[in-house]
């Protein structure tokens, strides 16, 4: 009798969680989506979080449009994905495909691409809900742009 031992190989990453990139390469806009999804998948505090960022930038009324608008496309992403959708920890580094995904589909919705942004869009969910996502993230971008403008206004040094 012969005994053979093979050393477990580590496992690739899940679909859609693997490094593509780092977050400090991206636009401040595209950043801002994948950190805004990251930190709504983390739970309640994330949500809060997420609503904070939005009334930082928005008044009253306008932010929680805001931030139902975004719950509005994260809730339809979680009702019809294609696969699970994988995301990094909120503090990471590196982002992953799906979250690139997440980030080009409302890029590309903001900028009135719908047709990159309904491919984006087939990647993380099912068809009969990628449409509803495209029309939907041109909101949520331009909500994200805003921040970004916003944030880089007030972290930009002033020069008397």
């Amino acid at each position: 009798m012969s005994i053979a031992w093979t050393p477990r190989k580590p496992q690739p990453p899940e679909r859609g969680a693997a490094a593509v990139g780092m977050l400090a390469e991206l636009p401040a806009q595209d950043c801002a989506a994948i950190l805004a999804f990251r930190k709504w998948c983390d739970g309640p505090s994330g949500r809060e979080s997420v609503a904070q960022d939005i009334a930082c930038t928005f008044p009253g009324t306008r932010a929680a449009q805001e931030v139902n608008a975004f719950a509005d496309l994260m809730g339809l992403m979680v009702s019809a994905p294609r696969r699970s959708i994988m995301r990094h920890d909120v503090a990471c580094a590196c982002f992953g495909g799906d979250e690139a995904a997440f980030a080009h589909m409302i890029a590309a919705a903001v900028a009135g691409d719908r047709e990159d942004a309904m491919a984006f869009a087939l990647i993380l969910m099912q068809p009969n809900a990628a449409w509803q996502a495209v029309l939907m993230a041109r909101g949520v971008g331009l909500c994200l742009l805003q921040m970004t403008r916003v944030t880089r206004a007030v972290n930009t040094p002033k020069i008397h």
